[in-house]
């Protein structure tokens, strides 16, 4: 039978996790690990799912700076933030917040003799587009980074008996 101080103590510092620091910030270890696992691989991630063990090994301890940069910068510039819990959808509440903020910015607002800039068509960037992957060979470029050859051998118990499959 444990102690009462070691009970205290596994209660106090072992189920729960704060990563934000905050009073209010305490979750538990496990749902805290599948948020680590979603910033990895989702939030953070730069190379896809091809990144490497080496790669998640060199990124993993800059998420929390990540994450502390993101949410400083959406406070900054009052962004609309990213969730940190799971909640129900509110999507008339968040149709009504988007419909004021273009009603605010006065975006899409008619102002009577304004033209475009030299011509009377918008340029067609799409287009442009993709004239420049063709021409700078960027669809080449990345298709070269990302095929090489792949082995077609298998192996069977203690690897001593391969067989091929060409």
């Amino acid at each position: 039978m444990s102690s009462p101080c070691n009970r205290n103590h596994i209660r106090k510092y072992c189920w729960l996790i704060n990563r934000s620091g905050k009073r209010d910030g305490w979750l538990p270890i496990d749902k805290g690990q599948e948020q680590n696992i979603k910033d990895i691989k989702v939030t953070y991630h730069s190379l896809g799912p091809g990144a490497t063990w080496g790669y998640l090994h060199k990124v993993s301890p800059c998420i929390p700076t990540l994450r502390a940069l993101q949410r400083h910068m959406e406070d900054e510039f009052k962004t609309v933030t990213r969730g940190s819990r799971h909640g129900t959808p509110a999507k008339d509440a968040d149709v009504s917040k988007l419909t004021e903020q273009y009603v605010k910015s006065g975006i899409h607002e008619y102002q009577a003799g304004r033209h475009l800039k030299a011509k009377n068509q918008a340029e067609d960037y799409l287009t442009m587009g993709v004239i420049d992957l063709e021409r700078q060979g960027t669809i080449d470029s990345w298709w070269d980074s990302r095929s090489y050859p792949r082995s077609t051998v298998e192996l069977w118990g203690d690897g001593s008996n391969a067989l091929s499959n060409s």
